[in-house]
């Protein structure tokens, strides 16, 4: 999954402070019913990337291997 910050305006230069900053973000995922699922996950923000790792099985893995369309929200 790949997206860009624009650092050139003073929205993406908070965004990538608040991406520094934090170590705990919300990743919400799609269910099986259609329902918005979302999970406080650790990430890690580094050379303009998001690193999340999970325990296998889990069904936040399902939910993204099914819709891989997810939406990243801190919690500031």
């Amino acid at each position: 999954m790949t997206f860009t910050i624009d650092s050139s305006t003073g929205f993406g230069k908070r965004i990538e402070r608040q991406l520094a900053d934090e170590t705990v973000v919300w990743l919400t995922t799609v269910g099986k019913s259609g329902t918005p699922a979302p999970n406080p996950v650790w990430f890690l923000w580094h050379d303009g990337e998001i690193l999340i790792c999970s325990q296998p099985g889990k069904a936040k893995l399902r939910n993204v291997a099914a819709r891989p369309q997810v939406a990243v929200n801190g919690s500031g």
